[in-house]
Parts: C-alpha cells; sequence; structure tokens
C-alpha cells in the first residue's frame, strides 16, 4: 500500500474531483465520518462541503487546511470495499484525523482500485491537527498492514534492490 499525501487550500476541488468521478460511475464513496450520505450511490459536492464548513471555524490561521490522500494497494492485492474502509477508517486514526470530518472514495477508473481521501487538518476550534512528519508517520502504516494481512508490500518484486545491485556494479566499473 502507497500513500501519497496532498495538502491545500481548495476544499471544493478536492471534493469536486472526487464527486465527479462518483458521479459518473468511475468511484464509489465508501465511507464518510460527520459528513451526510444518502446512501443513492450519487455525491452532492454543495452539501459535502457545506457539511465540512460546519466542521471549521470562519477564522482559520493555517493557509491550507484541506488534506488529500490517495491509498494505492498493490495491483496484485483484490480488496473488497468492507476492507478498504476499514483500511481508511484505521489509516485516518493512526495518523490523528479518526475525529475529522472525511470522506472516503474508491476510483474504479484504472484496473488498480485505489482510495482517495478528503479531510480537514484543523479541528472545530481552528486549531491545526499535528502533521509533523506526517508522511514519514504515513509510510509505517501499510507496512503495518502488509503484515497484518494479505497485502503486498510495495517493492515486492524485489525491482528496487535489483536496481541498487545494478547501479552499484556500474559504478564499480568505471
Amino acid at each position: 500500500m502507497v500513500a501519497k499525501i496532498s495538502v491545500g487550500s481548495s476544499l471544493y476541488g478536492a471534493l469536486a474531483y472526487n464527486g465527479e468521478k462518483v458521479n459518473e460511475g468511475q468511484g464509489r464513496l465508501l465511507l464518510t465520518h460527520r459528513i451526510f450520505d444518502d446512501g443513492t450511490g450519487t455525491f452532492d459536492i454543495r452539501q459535502a462541503a457545506e457539511d465540512f464548513a460546519r466542521c471549521m471555524p470562519p477564522q482559520v490561521r493555517t493557509s491550507k487546511p484541506v488534506v488529500h490522500i490517495s491509498l494505492n494497494p498493490h495491483p496484485d492485492d483484490r480488496l473488497d470495499d468492507a476492507e478498504l474502509a476499514a483500511i481508511a477508517g484505521e489509516y485516518l486514526e493512526k495518523l490523528g484525523y479518526g475525529n475529522q470530518p472525511y470522506a472516503v472514495f474508491k476510483h474504479e477508473d484504472i484496473d488498480r482500485h485505489h482510495l482517495h481521501i478528503v479531510t480537514l487538518s484543523v479541528d472545530e476550534m481552528g486549531r491545526k491537527i499535528g502533521d509533523s512528519f506526517i508522511r514519514r508517520r504515513s509510510k509505517t502504516l501499510p507496512a503495518h498492514w502488509n503484515r497484518n494481512t494479505d497485502c503486498t508490500p510495495p517493492n515486492a518484486s524485489g525491482r528496487r534492490r535489483q536496481n541498487r545491485s545494478v547501479r552499484w556494479m556500474r559504478r564499480r566499473a568505471m
């Protein structure tokens, strides 16, 4: 499982990107927390933006309060929606965003199904949630899943190790 974390200022942009995938049939809304889901299989971008806005005070000191995370399982992994939702919930909890409003989307637009998570990095009081070393902390979580589930580790093919030895041999030959 590989994670890509983006921090930005446009909540509507992150919601619109994922909402359009859902509304076009190229994705699904898997999980929400503190965000309304009507259960119809569509995603109301405006309503979701309003729900997120209710959880964020008008005065926020941080310029980039939106966190957009992409979780990408190994192409060989075949995880069902319940497993993906559980992984996303645990991931957010371990990073400290478990009590925040969030929406988890499953994208099916390419052969490798993957998750997108949209959440906020500020709480109701306007305080920033600690994100020190978030990318480093994020890397330890997929390793935890690889050990405790049937998920394939990101470098299972051994390609990275092989590339290092090839580079070493090239340097040595010079």
